[in-house]
C-alpha cells in the first residue's frame, strides 16, 4: 500500500493494490507471513516520490484495514498519540539531516480510542554524493512490554527503597556463578570495605564464628540437597574487626524447572540486643528460681511435720490449714520448676542425657506417682501396654516430664461423672505412639491454636482448676521438638481430648547436635 508525503498541496492516494497471495515456497515463508508472525509492520518512503509504502501487518497495528484506506500525512499524524506528534516530527527532521539510524518509541490512538504504544528502528539510505533517497522502518506493538518495563522499574524501586531503609544485611547467592552480592549494610552497619564486584559464594560463611561455622555450613548443604524453599537459622556473625553479631538469617531457595536450587536469597537481621535481653531474663529466672525453691522445699517439709503431729498436736481447725499450707507451697514449687525447666531447655544449658529406658515401667511408675491425685478425683487409670518392648533410647527425666504433665491434666480436667484415664504405648511401622485419652471438659476449638503456647490456659480450664500454670503443654512440646518427636491432639469441648506423642524407633535424638537443655531434678 503506498501514501504519498505531503508536500505543499499533495494528497495521498492509492497507488497500488496489495500483493497478490503467492503460495510459499517449499521450507519458506513469505515476508507477509513473518511479519503477521512477528507482529512486526514495515514501511519505507521514498525520497523522491514523497511516497510511503505501509506492510499490511502495519495497517493491523494502527487498526487498519489492509488496502481499504489510503492515509495522507494529516491522518496519519491523527493516529499518534497528541503528546508524541512533536517528538516525531524533530525525530525524522533529525533523521534526515544526520543521515543516521535511529530508534523511536510512541502512543498511537486507534480507531476504537485505545491506547498503544509502538517502537522500532529507522535506517537513512543514500546514494553516492550522500543524498538521501529513502528511508526504511519497522513498527512493533510494544504496549505490553511497555507495562512490564514500568512495573519491573517501580518494583526495583521500591526494593531499593527498601534496601536503602533497612539494617537487615540482605544477600544474593548466585549458584551458577559461585557468588554472593550484599547490600551497604554491609559497609555501613558491618563495616567491611565496599567494593562493587560480588564476594566469592563461601565469603559470608567464613566470617561466622568458628563455634557455629560447621553447624551453618551442614544446614546449608542440607538444605540445598533437599526440596526445600525456605531456611532460617541462628549464628554469631563477626564484623570487619571481629565483634560477634548475634544473626537470625531467613532465606529463600530459587530453583529452576528442573527444582534445581540456582539461588538463595535471604536477610541477615541483628538480633544481639534479643540476645543480650534474652540471656539476662533467663539469668534473672535462674537466680529467682533457685533462691524461691530452697525456702519453699522448707515450708512444704515444715507444713507436712505439723500435719503429721511430728511437733504440737493441733486442731482439727489448724490441720486444715496446714494442709492448704501445704498445698499451696507444693503448687509454688511445681511452678518454679516448671519456670526453671523452660528455662534450662531454651537456654541450651545442658545436654541430652540418653539411657535405654523400659518405657512401660516408665509410664507405671508416672501412674503410681500421680496416685493421690487419682484418688482425690476418684479417677481410675487403665494402661494398655506393649508387650515385649525393647528398651528405648530416652532422657528418662525429660521423658518423665511430658507423661506426667499428660496424666495430670487428663486427671485434673476429666468430669466428674467420668472415672477412668485411659493410657496406651503402642509401635506403629514407623514410631512409638504413647496416647492419653480423658472424657473431661474438653478444649474449645478457639484455644485449638494456642494451646501449646507457653502460660497460655483455656477459659474453660481456668474455670474447672484455677491453679494450673499453662506451661505443661509448652514444655512437653519444647522437649518433642527438639528431640525429633511430635505431640497434637484431638479435642472437643464437653467431651474430652485424646493426646499423642510419637517418638522415632530410634528413640529422642537433637536435630543437630544430640545436645540439647536437660530438665533437671524437681
Amino acid at each position: 500500500m503506498t501514501t504519498r508525503v505531503p508536500g505543499n498541496n499533495s494528497k495521498a492516494t492509492e497507488q497500488a493494490p496489495p500483493p497478490a497471495n503467492r503460495p510459499p515456497e517449499t521450507g519458506t515463508i513469505s515476508l507477509e507471513e513473518a511479519e503477521e508472525l512477528a507482529h512486526i509492520g514495515s514501511w519505507q518512503w521514498d525520497a523522491a516520490s514523497g511516497d510511503i509504502t505501509w506492510s499490511d501487518e502495519l495497517y493491523r497495528i494502527y487498526g487498519l484495514r489492509p488496502g481499504k484506506k489510503a492515509l495522507d500525512y494529516g491522518s496519519f499524524m491523527q493516529l499518534i498519540h497528541p503528546e508524541d506528534r512533536d517528538k516525531i516530527n524533530k525525530l525524522i527532521d533529525e533523521a534526515y539531516r544526520s543521515k543516521r539510524p535511529f530508534g523511536f518509541e510512541h502512543r498511537i490512538i486507534l480507531p476504537d480510542k485505545k491506547i498503544r504504544t509502538l517502537g522500532g528502528q529507522c535506517k537513512v539510505v543514500t546514494d553516492d554524493a550522500g543524498n538521501v533517497i529513502r528511508v526504511l522502518g519497522t513498527s512493533q506493538d510494544i504496549t505490553e512490554r511497555k507495562k512490564s518495563d514500568q512495573a519491573l522499574y517501580r518494583s526495583n524501586e521500591r526494593f531499593q527503597a527498601v534496601l536503602a531503609a533497612t539494617n537487615d544485611l540482605v544477600y544474593d547467592l548466585d549458584l551458577p556463578s559461585g557468588t554472593i552480592w550484599f547490600n551497604d549494610v554491609l559497609s555501613r552497619e558491618y563495616k567491611y570495605p565496599k567494593q562493587e564486584a560480588p564476594h566469592p559464594r563461601g565469603w559470608r560463611v567464613s566470617h561466622i564464628h568458628s563455634d557455629d561455622k560447621m553447624r551453618i555450613k551442614r544446614s546449608l548443604d542440607a538444605l540445598l540437597r533437599s526440596d526445600d524453599m525456605t531456611w532460617v537459622e541462628e549464628y554469631t556473625f563477626l564484623k570487619y574487626d571481629g565483634t560477634p553479631v548475634d544473626i537470625r538469617d531467613r532465606a529463600f531457595v530459587l530453583r529452576d524447572i528442573e527444582a534445581r536450587p540456582i539461588r538463595v536469597i535471604g536477610s541477615m537481621l541483628d538480633i544481639t540486643r534479643q540476645k543480650e535481653l534474652e540471656r539476662a531474663k533467663d539469668r534473672f529466672i535462674s537466680l529467682v528460681s533457685h533462691q524461691l525453691r530452697t525456702p519453699l522445699t522448707s515450708m512444704r517439709l515444715l507444713a507436712e511435720m505439723l500435719a503429721a503431729g511430728q511437733a504440737e498436736p493441733i486442731t482439727p481447725s489448724q490441720q486444715e490449714y496446714v494442709q492448704k499450707i501445704e498445698s499451696s507451697t507444693k503448687r509454688m514449687i511445681e511452678l518454679v520448676n516448671e519456670i526453671l525447666n523452660v528455662s534450662n531447655i531454651e537456654s541450651g544449658q545442658l545436654h541430652l542425657r540418653l539411657v535405654q529406658t523400659d518405657i512401660n515401667s516408665l509410664i507405671q511408675g508416672q501412674i503410681d506417682e500421680v496416685t493421690p491425685l487419682t484418688a482425690e478425683n476418684n479417677i481410675r487409670i487403665v494402661y494398655e501396654q506393649l508387650a515385649n518392648i525393647p528398651p528405648v533410647d530416652v532422657d528418662p527425666i525429660l521423658f518423665r516430664q511430658i507423661v506426667h504433665n499428660l496424666l495430670t491434666n487428663a486427671i485434673r480436667y476429666t468430669a466428674a461423672e467420668q472415672t477412668i484415664v485411659q493410657v496406651k504405648f503402642q509401635r506403629t511401622d514407623k514410631e512409638y505412639m504413647l496416647t492419653v485419652s480423658d472424657k473431661g471438659i474438653g478444649i474449645p476449638e478457639e484455644a485449638w491454636p494456642h494451646i501449646f503456647t507457653s502460660f497460655y490456659r483455656a477459659n474453660n480450664a481456668v474455670k474447672t482448676h484455677g491453679d494450673g500454670t499453662g506451661l505443661g503443654l509448652y514444655l512437653a512440646k519444647l522437649i518433642l521438638d527438639l528431640t525429633g518427636g511430635k505431640i497434637w491432639f484431638e479435642s472437643e469441648e464437653g467431651k474430652g481430648s485424646t493426646f499423642y506423642v510419637s517418638l522415632p524407633h530410634g528413640g529422642m535424638r537433637h536435630a543437630q547436635d544430640n545436645t540439647l537443655a536437660a530438665v533437671g531434678g524437681t
